[in-house]
């Protein structure tokens, strides 16, 4: 059983990370008081990874850019059921990517980075104040089970870290916005015009 929680229904597009067997995936869930774009715009904002969780796996991914000194290469791509992003540094072989599928799943390829772990962030709306904040971790490889804990561990702990500031964000996100955008926010401003077009009207 499933619920499409957007608009005019589509074809059901799920990535292949999601079609494996079930004992591949550990699940966490919480609830967040919190409209469910902001949780969506908040996995989709890149930047703030190696700055907030700088102490846990966002190091991972700034830290050997800072230590190399590398130059930042994103790739922003519209896709048909989303967007995907790409981060590559110039002289290092490490990068990260994410891609958003409408409505509401954002995939974070740790894998591509060496980390044998995928996450499925899911937002589900429980009202207009409260949403169901799913992860949906794949582990890929020969991993024993205390192994894999250990790994979900490390990765809930951090991004629970954003709770309080989203929190603190009252209502839906916003149509326009007073900010200075940059090149990189393409990915959550294609994901706040998607939703107003698409959703809200």
């Amino acid at each position: 059983m499933w619920v499409f929680t957007g608009g005019e229904y589509k074809e059901l597009n799920l990535p292949e990370s999601l079609l494996q067997p079930e004992q591949s995936y550990i699940i966490h869930h919480e609830v967040w008081n919190a409209h469910w774009t902001r949780i969506v715009e908040n996995g989709m904002d890149y930047l703030h990874i190696p700055f907030v969780h700088r102490n846990s796996f966002g190091g991972e991914i700034g830290q050997p850019a800072l230590e190399a000194k590398s130059i930042v290469e994103f790739q922003i791509q519209q896709t048909k059921q989303g967007a995907q992003v790409f981060n590559r540094f110039h002289n290092i072989p490490s990068g990260f990517s994410f891609e958003w599928f409408q409505p509401n799943l954002v995939v974070f390829k740790f894998d591509e980075m060496g980390i044998p772990l995928r996450i499925h962030q899911f937002s589900v709306p429980l009202n207009e104040h409260q949403t169901r904040y799913i992860f949906a971790m794949l582990m890929l490889g020969d991993i024993d089970p205390q192994s894999q804990t250990s790994i979900a561990n490390e990765f809930i702990q951090p991004i629970v870290e954003d709770r309080l500031v989203i929190e603190s964000q009252k209502g839906e996100i916003p149509a326009t916005t007073e900010e200075c955008n940059v090149p990189t926010d393409k990915a959550t401003l294609l994901f706040r015009r998607w939703y107003h077009q698409t959703i809200q009207n």
